[in-house]
């Protein structure tokens, strides 16, 4: 098993990690345990195990930002550390808050071009990773376009969605 105090995850506190890894065991079942061994034994995969509570506490993370900038900066700094699912969780959170019209002119202009880049930075690293996605995680990164002020990146991000839907449809 891997312990909570073994997840190295910036931001994030021994007591955070400790919350997280203490989540009821049904709801990782799925997730960390692989096939089924002769009479209903599972052979538990800890480096699964540890992926996905870095990935929940990175999600937490994104989360628990309430400010476009802090979660800008917070992408920025992790961005390569990112799950599929982290990139997707933080471009819908920068949908859900679309704050860049607040605050005064010359703030709103850095704000707009901090968010741009974002979600520049967001987009062309969920091109490489779209293959990760599932119909929730397309679904979910199409809205968030649909919301969010174009960046240059998203034209190339579109078709990519759009064939991984296709994929997933089947």
């Amino acid at each position: 098993l891997v312990s909570s105090a073994s997840l190295s995850v910036p931001g994030f506190s021994h007591s955070d990690s400790a919350k997280i890894a203490t989540r009821p065991p049904l709801l990782w079942d799925s997730f960390l345990c692989q096939g089924g061994l002769p009479g209903g034994a599972r052979r538990w995969n800890s480096n699964r195990h540890q992926e996905k509570l870095i990935e929940m506490a990175f999600n937490d993370r994104i989360l628990a930002c309430t400010r476009t900038r802090d979660l800008c900066e917070f992408a920025a700094e992790n961005l390569e550390e990112f799950s599929a699912i982290n990139l997707v969780t933080s471009l819908y959170c920068l949908a859900k808050m679309k704050e860049g019209g607040r605050g005064p002119p010359q703030q709103q202009h850095q704000m707009r071009e901090q968010l741009i880049e974002t979600i520049d930075l967001l987009s062309r690293r969920t091109i490489d990773r779209v293959s990760k996605l599932d119909s929730r995680g397309v679904s979910n990164c199409l809205w968030a376009l649909a919301i969010l002020t174009p960046a240059p990146s998203l034209p190339e991000l579109l078709p990519v969605l759009v064939a991984r839907a296709e994929v997933k449809m089947g």
